[in-house]
């Protein structure tokens, strides 16, 4: 084996050992488990199949949020995912209202300065689908929306299957890290905001690093990461950004100030579970706000 990365899957041979029926993989070449294995590898490739056809690990173009059966713009959806965000801070959820709390932010103290900046994640957390790439895949055979900025398309299932990505297509985009970066850029000493608005779809949290088979940029020396370039510009986004951005990826490079160790800093400073929490304010928002324009 010459070059490992995360995520690759490493095949052994059996005789080689180090799987436990009970513990999985030991290393131990004594242990050699593996009749308890059901290799039912038939049954398998229909389950990896299927998995595929509902969320692609790598990028966002059969992202099935993102195909509601009408046009919805950036700037409406935004909003709506922000009206959520309120909404479940005003609510009282089953298991608080026996404590007698009249809202969600009273149960956990959060005072208005910490409403807003969830507010403000909702917000921001799709500006990243203004970039040039994300708006030419929502508007593919639709040339009448060619000039509005889009978060959902009429597209359906089956016809973005059926279709080839457009010719700018970037293997392994991610609209949310772009998000993330204009965010960063817009608050930069606030990082848990950046970070939610990451991470809304749990492909980035701790670390950000380019993928095996993401599309590089030409230029070999430019710094690249989930498909998102340096100087890549995302435009204004009524409503929520007060400018067009140019992005940089100076957070991916090692040091103080990196993504990786803030990001590791926030997990230090709230902990796994509040962290969780917060993360998944934001992502039921964004679902229910892309029910509604379902409907």
């Amino acid at each position: 084996m010459e070059k490992l990365y995360p995520g690759l899957a490493v095949m052994f041979p059996c005789k080689a050992g180090g799987y436990s029926a009970e513990l999985g993989f030991t290393g131990n070449p004594k242990e050699r488990d593996f009749a308890a294995i059901n290799l039912n590898l038939e049954q398998d490739n229909k389950n990896d199949l299927a998995l595929q056809e509902q969320s692609s690990p790598d990028s966002d173009d059969d992202n099935a949020t993102t195909q509601v059966g009408s046009f919805v713009s950036l700037h409406q959806h935004s909003q709506d995912v922000a009206a959520e965000v309120k909404t479940l801070l005003d609510d009282v959820p089953e298991g608080l209202k026996a404590f007698k709390f009249n809202s969600l932010k009273e149960a956990y103290g959060w005072d208005e300065a910490w409403v807003q900046r969830l507010i403000q994640a909702g917000l921001y957390h799709d500006v990243g689908k203004a970039h040039p790439v994300f708006q030419h895949l929502l508007t593919q055979k639709r040339p009448e929306r060619e000039n509005g900025l889009w978060a959902k398309s009429d597209h359906t299932r089956q016809e973005r299957k059926a279709m080839k990505p457009p010719k700018d297509w970037r293997r392994g985009f991610r609209h949310e890290w772009a998000s993330a970066l204009v965010a960063l850029r817009e608050y930069p000493e606030d990082f848990l905001l950046a970070y939610l608005v990451a991470c809304h779809h749990g492909k980035v949290r701790m670390t950000v690093q380019a993928r095996p088979r993401e599309t590089k940029p030409p230029e070999h020396h430019k710094p690249y990461a989930l498909g998102v370039w340096e100087g890549d510009v995302i435009g204004n986004v009524e409503g929520v950004t007060s400018e067009d951005y140019t992005l940089t990826l100076d957070c991916i490079a090692l040091g103080r100030e990196s993504w990786q160790n803030r990001a590791i800093a926030l997990l230090h400073h709230y902990g796994p579970f509040q962290l969780a929490y917060l993360e998944t304010l934001i992502r039921i928002a964004d679902w229910r706000a892309s029910s509604i324009s379902k409907q």
